[in-house]
Formats: C-alpha cells, sequence, structure tokens
C-alpha cells in the first residue's frame, strides 16, 4: 500500500526587497511521521541588520507558532530536510533539537565555500548549526536523489544553488513537488501562463524560467526543473503568495490570477 501524506504550508516570514517575498516551509505528516522541508529565516532585526533588508516575522518564534497553528511542537518534528542552506531557509535548525537534518553533500561544500556571487547568501551561523553543534547521527548528508521512505524522493535538482534538492510527496490525490528554490514562483513553471506569470513569455511555453538567483548554467537549470516536473503532478514554490495553504485539501496547477507574483 502506498504511503500518503498531508503537507501543510507555513508562513515562516516575509523580506522586502524590490517586493514583498514570502518564505514559506512545509510540515509534512501522515504514516507517523512529522517531516519539515526547510528551516526558515532570521528574525527581523538580524535580517535588517546583517542583510540590510526589511524582514516580518521570521525567526524560531515565528516558526514555532506556525506549527502550533497545526498541533505540532518543534520536539516532535522527526526530520527537517535542507533544501539548500541559504540563511532564509535553514537558519533554524536548532529550534528542531530530535531532528535529523538531511542535506546534499555538495550543497554543504558550496556553503562552506560559496560560489562568489552568492556568498552573502551564505551564513556561517547556519553551517555551524548544521555540522558543528548536529549530533552525528542526527545528520544525514546524501549524494543526488534520496529516498526518505515510500513516498518521500528527494530529487536532487541543481539550479538556484549547486545542491538544491525539492522533495515529491505522495497524497491521496497526487505527487506533490516541493522544490524550493529551483522554482520560486509560478512563472518559473509556467512561465508562458498569464495566470502564472503577469507578463507572460510565449517563447518560453514549452519550457521553463531560471530561477531569479543561479549558479547553474540555464541549460542545467531548464533540465533539473523539467526533470522535478516530470516526477509530480503538481509543484508549490517556495517564494509565491499563491500557493495551497494544506495539500491535497486544496489542490491547483496554475493560481487563478497572476496577480501578487
Amino acid at each position: 500500500m502506498t504511503a500518503r501524506y498531508e503537507i501543510h504550508s507555513l508562513h515562516a516570514g516575509t523580506m522586502t526587497m524590490q517586493r514583498p517575498d514570502p518564505v514559506f516551509v512545509w510540515l509534512v505528516t501522515g504514516e507517523g511521521r512529522r517531516i519539515l522541508v526547510d528551516a526558515g529565516l532570521p528574525a527581523p532585526e538580524i535580517v535588517r541588520t546583517r542583510w540590510n533588508t526589511e524582514c516580518d516575522l521570521g525567526g524560531p518564534d515565528a516558526l514555532r507558532a506556525q506549527l502550533a497553528t497545526r498541533g505540532v511542537s518543534p520536539e516532535e518534528v522527526d526530520t527537517v530536510v535542507l533544501t539548500h542552506l541559504h540563511f532564509d531557509h535553514a537558519w533554524n535548525l536548532d529550534l528542531f533539537p530530535a531532528a535529523r537534518a538531511v542535506v546534499q553533500r555538495e550543497e554543504l561544500m558550496c556553503a562552506i565555500d560559496p560560489v562568489p556571487t552568492q556568498r552573502g547568501y551564505y551564513a556561517r551561523d547556519v553551517t555551524s548549526a548544521v555540522v558543528g553543534r548536529r549530533k552525528p547521527d542526527q545528520l544525514q548528508i546524501v549524494d543526488g536523489d534520496h529516498s526518505l521512505g515510500p513516498g518521500l524522493d528527494l530529487l536532487h535538482i541543481p539550479s538556484h544553488t549547486p545542491g538544491v534538492m525539492g522533495l515529491v510527496v505522495q497524497t491521496a490525490r497526487g505527487r506533490v513537488g516541493l522544490p524550493s528554490d529551483a522554482g520560486e514562483t509560478y512563472a518559473n513553471w509556467y512561465p508562458a501562463d498569464p495566470r502564472a506569470n503577469p507578463r507572460p513569455i510565449r517563447y518560453l511555453a514549452d519550457s521553463y524560467l531560471p530561477p531569479h538567483i543561479w549558479s547553474e548554467s540555464a541549460l542545467t537549470c531548464i533540465a533539473s526543473l523539467r526533470r522535478f516536473r516530470d516526477a509530480c503532478d503538481i509543484v508549490v514554490p517556495s517564494h509565491d503568495w499563491r500557493i495551497p495553504r494544506r495539500l491535497p485539501e486544496e489542490w491547483w496547477e496554475v493560481p487563478e490570477t497572476g496577480e501578487g507574483d
């Protein structure tokens, strides 16, 4: 019998750069598991001071409060998938003392010695939490694709960073892809669709739009997005206001409007 899970989208905070940019993490429940996909961003005062960026919510208290709305405490989370190690996705790992952290080896190496153009997105605080303060039996370093169990498949999709990975989750309705920042908005996945992209790019009707920040070539990014999309029925981006909040209860491939992207 195939395992089936529910996915809860948790608003971990919002950074305002050129526009308000929501940061989501996901709680995956079912089959006795409580898995968190990403660990959110720092508290607002840290983001403002160190990254000179306005921030609303953020930090461990905000993440704890979001989990509480789903009746889950940080101590009950058994696994934290770190899709990549940028500061807005991996900051609050210490909040989960009983969890096993899962990270790509290539991403860990990149966090220690970043792509030069991404040095500002990695923080020693994060790498220290992963390799310095995590007990050896609570850190799982993977190479490439990896299964977390039936219905839970991690895919290595180099694009945004060399080691970024997404999780494909089996639900009662189908396979949901959580691609993290490999494709952070619906516009990355449906660049020619006016519902997804307020400025449709017609010549990309049969392709994908690489993420706003990337470490790989455009061809590699597009190949990664295509491979991930082929593995799931719908994708849920990481920095888009229009995502479903609970799956499979809410389910859409493309949002109804391009507003808010």
